[in-house]
């Protein structure tokens, strides 16, 4: 699945502004990330490709950032390898990702959960802070 428009066209340069400007009154980065996330949902559900939405982001324990997708394909599941194929992919891609460079510098953990039309889990990928470092 190329997921590479959503690394991209995360959020539109009027988004990260915003951001941005707001972030700076706050010096707290859990307040930060809340900012982010609240900002980028406002660009948010997009369609990413003619199989897969990104619907939102949501802010979980432990400095979790989770983007949550929906893929429209009902029969489609995933095996364990396949699971594994697409969390080395999702560590590259947070690795050299500059678009979440501020999600890396609070040290965040970025999980993807894929889930099916019905909302049934596909799959949850964890990337934590000493894979992308």
């Amino acid at each position: 699945m190329e997921q590479e428009k959503e690394w991209r066209n995360i959020s539109s340069n009027s988004t990260e502004e915003r951001a941005i400007n707001r972030m700076k009154r706050t010096s707290d980065i859990d307040k930060k990330l809340a900012i982010l996330a609240e900002e980028m949902n406002k660009d948010l559900p997009q369609k990413l490709d003619d199989m897969t939405f990104f619907q939102k982001i949501e802010l979980h324990e432990d400095r979790e950032v989770r983007y949550c997708l929906v893929i429209l394909d009902d029969n489609l599941y995933f095996t364990e390898s396949d699971i594994e194929v697409h969390r080395k992919d999702m560590v590259q891609k947070v690795k050299h990702t500059s678009s979440l460079k501020k999600f890396k510098e609070y040290g965040v953990t970025m999980a993807y959960s894929y889930n099916n039309s019905k909302g049934e889990n596909l799959m949850l990928i964890k990337v934590y802070p000493e894979y992308y470092r």
